[in-house]
């Protein structure tokens, strides 16, 4: 069962990463095909339209990650103790708190979409494109969430060949629909918008059907939940409290970027949109690292946690490395592909010049939130991105922004993710290798 106990941590980390970062794709690529058919149409505002939705839509991400840990903490742990009934349970009861929760949440921002992007400063035609698009996306998402539980539920029951076949239709369904309902029937961004919820539910149905075929359900009643709640909601609180932290911040970039109008927003629409498809290594090694820290250090194997760190710290940076030298030589190739002008195309330029190679400083944070969640210090994590994200971005975005111009927004973002790594690396120093060195003398 512990299998990351022995053999070769670089191999471990590699192989863990690949199947996690196939399954990120299915989460981001479904919103770059959008993005990438509706540049098609050669329209600015249909781009920042997408992006000031997807920020809302990001904010409620982050909430429905915060379940997915939820449910990967309660059942890992029930299913290692082989209390399959329980795991049932747990399992179960989770489905039924996610639509307790997000059947409200998706009522209350369909009605008040209007209101929420013109919190986030969305303006005439890209404030109307952009609640076309929220509207219907936001309709898909408890679908979006009960297929990650299911997913969740196929991984640890260890059918990993079913739980990529919802990622598989979701790509097949959302290449074959953009284009149809874009080009063919001219729905525009209403047509990206469905294509994106229906591949959605195909992805839910696949992933459902292959939890029901493993009877790993157990149909009890709501009020059977209260045993259970304690522990679902213990996890799920702190985990969104940490979560929703990241698009505040996100929120405040776009409010400052869209005082440059249209152009320079789809430019930042598409930096953020190639963000997790180009770094999503960097994504995927923060989940995969869970369990072989968690493994080793459970084990009180310290020396071997401290190499797992390292060793993933070593990798990532790498990687960035790598990206950052290929994005800016290829920056001119996603300029003419989302057909970005003025601003849009300034910004990306600069963006892969001088920015992405400081994304290394991010994946410190996320590798260091994994590592902090799994050795149950998470209030650090949370602390780290409340820090990052209200108490550094913000005030560095609005100093740049003001200051010194559009361009500074991404520079004062940067400096927010250095700081963090630093302090990040601290408390790493100070809870697992001086951990290891104690029990090394």
């Amino acid at each position: 069962m512990a299998k990351f106990l022995t053999g070769n941590i670089t191999g471990h980390i590699n192989k863990m990463t690949l199947a996690w970062a196939i399954w990120i794709l299915a989460i981001f690529i479904v919103d770059f095909v959008d993005m990438y058919f509706l540049s098609l149409l050669g329209e600015s505002e249909l781009a920042a339209a997408v992006w000031f939705a997807w920020v809302l839509l990001f904010m409620l991400t982050s909430i429905w990650i915060a379940t997915m840990i939820t449910m990967s903490s309660l059942l890992s742990k029930k299913i290692w103790k082989w209390e399959i009934i329980s795991a049932k349970k747990i399992s179960t009861s989770i489905y039924y708190f996610s639509l307790a929760l997000w059947i409200p949440l998706t009522i209350i921002f369909y009605f008040s979409a209007p209101f929420f992007l013109e919190l986030i400063w969305a303006k005439w035609v890209t404030l109307d494109y952009a609640i076309s698009y929220f509207k219907i996306a936001v309709v898909s998402f408890p679908f979006m969430l009960l297929w990650m539980a299911s997913n969740w539920v196929l991984r640890w029951i260890w059918d990993a060949k079913r739980s990529m076949y919802p990622t598989l239709v979701a790509w097949a369904v959302n290449i074959v629909l953009d284009p149809i309902f874009i080009f063919v029937l001219w729905m525009g961004i209403e047509g990206a918008a469905l294509a994106t919820a229906i591949s959605r539910v195909s992805m839910f149905i696949v992933a459902f059907y292959g939890v029901y075929i493993h009877n790993f359900l157990s149909f009890h009643s709501v009020s059977e939940m209260k045993d259970d709640m304690k522990w679902i909601l213990s996890i799920f609180i702190p985990a969104m409290i940490t979560n929703i932290s990241t698009p505040i911040g996100s929120w405040y970039v776009l409010k400052e970027m869209s005082k440059y109008w249209d152009d320079a927003v789809a430019g930042m629409a598409v930096i953020w949109r190639l963000i997790p498809i180009v770094f999503v290594y960097i994504f995927a090694m923060s989940w995969a690292i869970w369990s072989i820290v968690g493994q080793n250090y459970g084990a009180g194997n310290f020396e071997r946690t401290k190499e797992a760190i390292l060793k993933s710290f070593y990798l990532a940076s790498a990687y960035v490395i790598w990206v950052s030298f290929v994005l800016l030589l290829c920056n001119w190739l996603v300029i003419q592909m989302f057909d970005l002008k003025w601003d849009g195309k300034e910004l990306l330029q600069f963006y892969s010049t001088f920015i992405a190679i400081f994304f290394a400083f991010n994946a410190v944070i996320f590798l260091g939130n994994s590592v902090f969640n799994v050795i149950w210090k998470a209030k650090y994590s949370m602390v780290l991105n409340i820090v990052k994200s209200v108490f550094l971005l913000i005030p560095l975005v609005f100093a740049g922004s003001k200051y010194f111009g559009m361009k500074w927004i991404l520079i004062g973002e940067s400096i927010s993710f250095v700081i963090t790594a630093i302090l990040t690396l601290y408390f790493l120093y100070k809870f697992v290798f001086c951990r290891c060195a104690k029990h090394e003398n």
